[in-house]
Order: C-alpha cells, then sequence, then structure tokens
C-alpha cells in the first residue's frame, strides 16, 4: 500500500493585518504632489552631436603617432637649433588635418583588387 501524503491542516483563525504608520516624517520624502518643481515641465536638452566622432573608444594604431613621439624626443634632445626645427617640421606635417568618416581615415590612394571579367555573349537569330 502507498503512503499518503499528508497536507497540513488548515486553521479557521483569521489574522487582521494591522496597519503600520511610521510617527516620524522623513524630510526628504515629500508628500505626493506638494513640491512644485515635480510638476514643471522642462524644455528638452540640446546636446552637440557631430558625426564625424566616433563613439566607441578607440586607441591610436596609427604608426603616425609613434613617428610623431620619435620626432619630439628629437627635438627636445637636439643639439642646435636647426635639427630641432627639422623635427619640428616633420611633426607639424604629421599634424595636418585630415578626413575621418566613420573610422576611414583619407589616404591619398586606395588599392583596388583587379577581378576577372567575364562576358557571356548570346546570339538571338
Amino acid at each position: 500500500m502507498e503512503e499518503e501524503l499528508l497536507m497540513p491542516k488548515k486553521t479557521n483563525k483569521k489574522t487582521e493585518a494591522k496597519s503600520y504608520n511610521h510617527g516620524e516624517e522623513h524630510p526628504q520624502r515629500p508628500d505626493i504632489g506638494t513640491e512644485p518643481h515635480f510638476k514643471k515641465k522642462k524644455p528638452p536638452v540640446t546636446y552637440c552631436y557631430d558625426s564625424s566622432l566616433s563613439p566607441e573608444l578607440n586607441w591610436d594604431e596609427n604608426p603616425a603617432r609613434e613617428e610623431a613621439e620619435a620626432l619630439i624626443e628629437q627635438i627636445l634632445a637636439a643639439e642646435d637649433l636647426e635639427t630641432a626645427k627639422i623635427a619640428a617640421r616633420k611633426l607639424k606635417a604629421i599634424g595636418e588635418p585630415f578626413l575621418n568618416w566613420t573610422g576611414k581615415a583619407e589616404r591619398l590612394s586606395f588599392e583596388v583588387p583587379t577581378l576577372p571579367l567575364f562576358v557571356h555573349i548570346t546570339r538571338l537569330d
């Protein structure tokens, strides 16, 4: 014979929930509707957006950065003024503005791979 599972017996005793009222007032919790600045509609905030800036965190992997750092070292360690001026001119040339659209820096040239082109001609008689 299988063992019967016994459920606990229900009691008919009803317990009433008592309301709780906190006697002290808290200064940072205002009553609903008493703070006038909550009702005011504030105008929308406008932020400047520059679509040329990338919203992601990027490390500068461009070799021009390392070259610029080396040129700065040359300027600081230059023995004479002429050597420092040459390095400064090279550094200024690196710092010229360039076009940067969605992470694609402007280049003087780019390579396009040559793909074979097959032309299929059919005669309609």
